[in-house]
């Protein structure tokens, strides 16, 4: 009996076992036949997070992608990581002391100068520079680096634009008192190769007080060819910082403990040079007069080391490169847009697919309700939709990853590589934080709409469950107690706002999901809006003048006043302004920033040059004697507004408490603006004039022209033309409308799957009730609209909803993205709302086009089946 027992209890378990293995077997074989005869559902989850995952992690990608291209390239060109210049030239013995610097790997001088050429008919300015060796490596694009001392490398950008080839000559002449030949040993120098230098990311390539002012391009000479006696710089190469991130926390602190070693060694250098100075001019002078005493000769010596004061270093690193931290300064913009704008997309996106997916689980009861009915273990039935939502999910998750991170990170470096046009390197590894982050992100909304969905369902006892749905009840509505408006309204109007009201949850879904898309595509064109505004309102609003001029502090009483002479003599110059510009460190409640303080000569007729007003009522205000004006930025900094108090840090060190007087328009740099008066009672000094602006007659000015006339004075030390800036910051604009080009089409492409994936939902959701209306004897038309006319409403109820959203978080992220130094423009153009508004509409009539199809082919004998 006992053995009996066993075999059959034995075989019983056994017969279980099958019986269970069948039916998960059953339930998987249902799993895949789910995805195979409605693929439509299955893609459009997949599809929904595959959007959602690509953008916010490949937008979150291009901050460190940008970082580490400019890393890869920096790192392969060798690039210094510290720049040391003097006011008294530097030594080889002064690199020998710098290799020895604790932190300091690598020191090699190098010599510079800038020249004139006359090449094709037109005169330019080129930066000699000489080769480095194991530093700052030359991209040679053909021929080969220079071997002999009569040998050059040339800049590929002025090549290209002069025409010039290798084996070509390039002659060379002094533009200074100074003879060419105390510089470089040659009066020119062949051709023998092409290339571009990692000094130079830009087309850029500085300002000089040569020529015009600009430096057209630069030739690399061997070491030898020049005649020099000191090196013009000494570039070093920080122990270990090659590991780092160019730009990241960890690398700007290796390199600042080297700085501050560097600067340290700075006042002993600069009295050896000093000595060594003294007695090169001591002993010229014995060689000049043979009878002159050892005493006289070191008394005009004396003198002359007078001028020259006690000597300063200049320790810098690649962050005062304008090109590098301008590029930096793009991916942090990159990175602050890339903190809200994706998120806010990935949540709609998220949203719309855990809407999906429970509707999808309810879609399911019957079938649940079977199962259930039939044995299998609630778990069996939470893992079947369970491993649907996850191979939806992370399939989507995996795409969206593989395309976004590489993809997007790549359509934004490569539209800065138009600026940056020697980034001859794209780095774009897959950043896996970003990645895990948002695909985790996913797979847990996803799986717990499904848990609550199959939850919620499994409550029921399986008799109901395999009975469907009864319909939503309907119930009197808010817009019914406005009676003169209720009794005007026709039978299909008031079903229609009855339905509204009556499915709340697909109200709101479609409120957030088409609201937040539309929101998102007024965010990109605000932002397009913001940063157009930057040029066009700094430089016709603000800043009106066409050039600025700097003049000498060395020069001469002679050159002033024959830079005066030229300027009232020159016809293209309309109209000048003298005034004192130098820096100043703004201070209030611990916050510290840097800027410029501005004093004319004559603050009546400042206003032709710049416009001090409010931004937003346009005020026009005026310079007094006991306050100042502060811009904008700077304000909102400080967190100051008009009658509050701030600390001036001024040149020399002098600190004085000032009350802000009125707050002006500004978006580029910090300014405070100080009557002459004003400034005096502050300082107990005058403010020597130090720069002149300048408004040109008429408007076909030959600017360039006209720059090297000026600059032939010894006064003028440079130029700054405002539309050179105004280029400059036209490449910022293109550069992020770019961007803005990016952000918009993803939105535009999200607006559209959200739209679809509700009005999907929605038919199928109330499918048996428009299967009843065709078999009631409605055409085609008639019960389109019937969804339509609902669809029209929350269209257009959505949008805006969605338009002030839009303008929140347009606000949001631009106060986010900007720099210390930058402002965005704070309004959105009209023409935003209206092409934000028409593209929602415009993807709302394509997919109602789309479900129209759908309708049409619902089998009204569905609505003969009964509840029951």
């Amino acid at each position: 009996m006992r053995s009996y027992g066993r075999k059959h209890g034995g075989k019983q378990r056994l017969q279980k076992r099958r019986t269970v293995r069948k039916m998960k077997t059953a339930v998987w074989k249902n799993f895949y036949r789910e995805i195979r005869q409605y693929p439509g559902r299955f893609l459009s989850i997949l599809f929904i997070v595959l959007l959602g995952v690509s953008f916010l992690s490949g937008v979150r990608a291009c901050e460190p992608d940008m970082q580490q291209s400019l890393t890869a390239y920096m790192n392969r060109h060798k690039y210094m990581d510290v720049k040391i210049q003097s006011t008294l030239g530097l030594t080889e013995a002064d690199v020998r002391a710098a290799r020895k610097v604790d932190g300091i790997s690598e020191a090699v001088g190098a010599c510079s100068t800038d020249v004139l050429s006359d090449y094709g008919n037109q005169t330019q300015v080129l930066h000699v520079m000489s080769t480095v060796r194991g530093m700052n490596m030359f991209t040679v694009k053909s021929g080969r680096l220079p071997r002999r001392q009569n040998e050059c490398l040339l800049d590929a950008e002025l090549a290209k634009e002069r025409r010039i080839s290798v084996g070509d000559k390039i002659p060379l002449y002094s533009g200074t008192k100074a003879k060419l030949s105390k510089s470089l040993k040659y009066s020119s120098f062949t051709v023998t190769g092409i290339g571009s230098s990692p000094a130079y990311l830009t087309e850029d390539r500085g300002s000089t007080t040569l020529g015009n002012g600009t430096v057209d391009g630069f030739i690399a000479v061997r070491p030898s060819a020049f005649s020099m006696d000191s090196y013009s710089a000494v570039y070093c190469r920080v122990t270990g910082a090659e590991k780092y991130t160019t730009g990241s926390a960890a690398y700007k602190e290796k390199v600042r403990a080297a700085q501050k070693h560097l600067r340290k060694l700075a006042a002993s250098r600069c009295r050896v040079r000093l000595g060594q100075m003294k007695q090169r001019v001591v002993q010229t002078v014995q060689a000049s007069y043979p009878g002159i005493d050892r005493a006289s000769a070191e008394a005009i010596a004396q003198k002359q080391m007078k001028k020259l004061g006690s000597g300063k270093w200049y320790v810098q690193g690649r962050a005062q490169d304008q090109a590098y931290a301008e590029y930096l300064q793009n991916a942090e913009r990159i990175a602050a847009i890339g903190k809200v704008f994706p998120l806010i997309f990935f949540l709609v996106a998220a949203l719309v697919s855990l809407t999906a997916m429970t509707r999808m689980v309810e879609e399911e009861r019957e079938q649940i309700g079977l199962m259930e009915a039939l044995g299998y273990g609630r778990g069996v039935i939470i893992r079947k939709f369970a491993g649907y939502s996850l191979l939806a999910t992370v399939t989507g998750s995996i795409a969206g990853v593989l395309i976004g991170e590489k993809m997007l990170p790549y359509i934004i470096i490569n539209a800065y590589r138009n600026q940056f046009v020697n980034m001859d390197q794209t780095v774009i590894p897959y950043e896996w934080k970003f990645s895990l982050l948002a695909a985790s992100a996913a797979v847990i909304c996803n799986l717990t709409a499904t848990f609550w969905a199959c939850g919620h369902l499994l409550k029921e006892v399986p008799s109901q469950l395999m009975r469907p749905e009864a319909p939503k009840n309907g119930s009197r509505i808010w817009l019914e107690r406005i009676t003169p408006l209720w009794k005007r309204l026709n039978f299909s109007s008031k079903a229609t706002l009855r339905n509204i009201f009556r499915y709340k949850k697909r109200l709101f879904m479609t409120m957030i999901g088409i609201g937040g898309c539309t929101a998102l595509l007024l965010t990109g064109f605000g932002i397009r809006d913001a940063v157009t505004e930057i040029s066009v309102n700094q430089y016709s609003r603000v800043q009106t003048y066409d050039a600025q001029l700097i003049v000498n502090p060395d020069a001469s009483a002679s050159s002033r006043a024959g830079l005066s002479r030229t300027l009232k003599n020159t016809s293209e110059i309309g109209s000048t302004e003298k005034l004192y510009q130098d820096s100043v460190t703004m201070k209030k409640g611990g916050k510290s920033y840097s800027g410029y303080v501005v004093v004319p000569k004559d603050p009546d007729r400042l206003g032709q040059f710049i416009s001090l007003h409010d931004r937003v009522s346009g005020k026009k205000y005026h310079l007094n004697d006991h306050s100042v004006i502060l811009t904008e930025k700077a304000a909102s900094l400080l967190h100051v507004k008009k009658g509050s108090r701030i600390t001036l840090k001024l040149n020399g060190s002098r600190t004085v408490r000032v009350k802000v007087g009125a707050v002006a328009e500004n978006y580029v740099l910090h300014y405070v603006y100080i009557s002459p008066s004003y400034y005096r009672q502050l300082t107990g000094k005058n403010a020597e004039s130090n720069s002149i602006l300048l408004n040109w007659k008429g408007r076909n000015v030959q600017e360039k022209a006209v720059s090297r006339k000026l600059l032939k004075n010894d006064a003028v030390s440079q130029i700054r033309l405002t539309s050179d800036a105004k280029k400059a910051m036209k490449k910022t604009v293109d550069l992020l409308r770019t961007v803005v080009g990016v952000l918009s089409g993803a939105a535009a492409m999200l607006a559209f799957v959200v739209m679809f994936n509700l009005n999907s939902i929605s038919i199928t959701e109330r499918r048996r009730e428009l299967a009843t209306l065709k078999v009631l004897g409605f055409y085609d038309g008639e019960v389109s609209m019937y969804i339509f006319r609902e669809n029209i409403i929350l269209t257009g109820i959505s949008i805006v909803l969605g338009l002030f959203l839009g303008v929140w978080l347009k606000s949001f992220i631009m106060s986010t993205a900007e720099t210390n130094d930058l402002m965005f423009g704070r309004t959105v153009a009209g023409s935003s709302f209206l092409l934000a508004a028409l593209l929602t509409v415009f993807f709302a009539v394509i997919v109602n086009g789309i479900s129209s199809i759908s309708m049409r082919r619902i089998d009204m004998i569905e609505s003969l089946k009964s509840v029951e």
